[in-house]
């Protein structure tokens, strides 16, 4: 496992993805009463939101994606996150009446970029792994989830006491970063990986005798 280039790859970028994934939660509460100076009620309104919609649409948005190459949904959520950090990044204290609905907008973009990659992403994971190897490689794969839970609130910490814009915007250079190394990556995965099978075929397949 530790000589699959293109599967550590992997697992290095959902890296980032993962530290994206927790921002939200680890992060908001500060961001919102310290650098927006924003009332507590806000945090809650938009992660209940956010909780909401992922259960919701998490089984619709995943049928949806079905026909599509991973490796490109994944690079697309990678995108949605960028802009989403980068438009909270733009966000400034004392201005609520335009500020808390772009808040409430950019997260939109990140409950859509969550629902695209949880299914995926370990989707993904499974295919590319051996099948006489895959409970050791899915094993692996679940250290980029805890190396994020280590990086994330340092990353955080260390560049909202600089600035508070200053974790969006590298979150979101991140990201872009990111969405790039996983199109890079998909020349160098199996091409039956890409792709889950398309509804059509996998009712084609219930017919068959």
């Amino acid at each position: 496992m530790l000589r699959d280039g293109p599967f550590l790859a992997l697992t290095g970028v959902n890296t980032v993805f993962a530290m994206t994934t927790m921002m939200l939660a680890l992060a908001l509460p500060t961001f919102v009463e310290t650098g927006l100076h924003g009332p507590a009620g806000l945090t809650s309104a938009v992660l209940v939101g956010n909780t909401v919609l992922v259960a919701l649409l998490a089984a619709s948005v995943a049928r949806r994606l079905a026909p599509y190459r991973r490796t490109r949904v994944l690079a697309a959520a990678a995108v949605l996150w960028a802009v989403w950090s980068f438009a909270y990044s733009g966000l400034v204290p004392d201005r609520p009446s335009w500020v808390f609905p772009l808040l409430a907008a950019a997260t939109l973009l990140f409950t859509l970029a969550e629902l695209m990659h949880a299914p995926v992403s370990i989707g993904l994971a499974t295919a590319v792994s051996p099948l006489a190897a895959r409970g050791r490689y899915l094993a692996a794969y679940q250290y980029s989830f805890t190396f994020a839970g280590i990086i994330a609130p340092a990353f955080f910490t260390t560049l909202f006491e600089l600035h508070r814009s200053l974790p969006w915007a590298a979150l979101g250079a991140v990201n872009c970063l990111a969405a790039g190394a996983v199109l890079l990556l998909e020349r160098r995965l199996p091409p039956h990986a890409l792709r889950t099978r398309p509804p059509s075929d996998v009712r084609e397949i219930s017919r068959e005798p």
